[in-house]
């Protein structure tokens, strides 16, 4: 008996990025035919970048995107939660169970 294991990924998405990303899972569902999740279109994404890699680096290089005026992305926010460990910080995200 085989069991499908699925790790929970957030992707925090312009509203450009997630436009391109809807455009490239229409690309992908007609194509083949049949409705594919997002997850899916990420994957078949990474797999074809993977597997293009000279055009990935060049990619990156033409079109340097900067993150300078999003306030999530500021590199001098820090946060102080004291001493943590697995559970701590399971707790600090999740809640109590």
């Amino acid at each position: 008996m085989a069991f499908s294991v699925y790790v929970v990924t957030t992707l925090r998405l312009t509203r450009a990025q997630k436009r391109q990303l809807e455009e490239a899972k229409r690309l992908l569902e007609a194509r083949t035919g049949r409705s594919i999740s997002q997850g899916e279109t990420v994957e078949m994404l990474s797999r074809f970048a993977l597997d293009k890699r000279a055009m990935l680096v060049e990619s990156i290089e033409e079109d340097e995107e900067t993150w300078e005026g999003d306030p999530l992305f500021d590199h001098r926010l820090t946060f102080a939660a004291g001493r943590t460990n697995e559970k701590t910080i399971d707790r600090l995200l999740y809640g109590r169970k």
